[in-house]
């Protein structure tokens, strides 16, 4: 098995942390029952909730969330490309 420092490469090896349980102080996994019921607790509260979708836009072309922000790029890498915004 290979060890690579980034899957995609976006020029910032040391911004997340690997371990065996995966990313470390990462998010916690939720089932997709719990992803609605987590959504319709946040907008029952009055809260706005939107999802982005960092799928590039061949991806999102096959398949993304209802209503989700999909960014206007033609690769994963493009997310890096505007001059003086840093995105990870």
């Amino acid at each position: 098995m290979k060890v690579r420092d980034e899957i995609v490469s976006f020029g910032a090896p040391g911004e997340l942390k690997v371990d065996a349980g995966g990313v470390v102080g990462g998010g916690k996994h939720l089932k997709p029952e719990q992803a609605h019921e987590l959504v319709d607790a946040k907008k029952q509260d009055g809260q706005d909730v939107v999802f982005f979708d960092g799928r590039n836009a061949f991806e999102a072309q096959i398949g993304r969330f209802k209503d989700a922000v999909v960014p206007d790029v033609a690769t994963t890498h493009d997310f890096i490309k505007e001059p003086g915004v840093r995105q990870i």
